[in-house]
């Protein structure tokens, strides 16, 4: 019992050290990939969401690079704090944090085919 306890512990610790991803979505023909400072796919049809946390401290200042080819659809990025919008993602677009939290970086895509990649600094 106490192994079982000791394991469920360690998994849950590299949990939240590496951060966590996911989302709702489906792709064709396609994947979605992540780093530990950027999302990117490639795929025929990508619909729903995904996304990346980042820990961010108060008076950080992050910046995005967001790119995109689309060949249908629509696809845009967010960054959230509880689930509410700080900022729409774009190209070249830079945020400085007012509160320290576990923010998400999401991509929402509507029957979107292409290519995305958004990608991050934090200073």
């Amino acid at each position: 019992m106490k192994k079982l306890v000791m394991t469920f512990m360690l998994m849950i610790s590299l949990l939240i050290i590496s951060g966590c991803s996911g989302g709702s979505y489906k792709i064709t023909v396609g994947n979605l990939d992540t780093t530990s400072n950027s999302i990117q796919g490639s795929y025929k049809t990508f619909d729903g969401n995904y996304f990346k946390t980042v820990k961010l401290e108060e008076g950080d200042v992050i910046h995005f690079h967001f790119r995109e080819t689309t060949k249908k659809g629509t696809i845009k990025a967010k960054l959230l704090l509880n689930d509410k919008v700080i900022t729409m993602i774009e190209d070249d677009s830079e945020v400085t944090i007012d509160k320290k939290g576990s923010y998400k970086v999401k991509v929402y895509a509507d029957n979107h085919g292409g290519t995305f990649t958004v990608s991050w600094d934090i200073n």
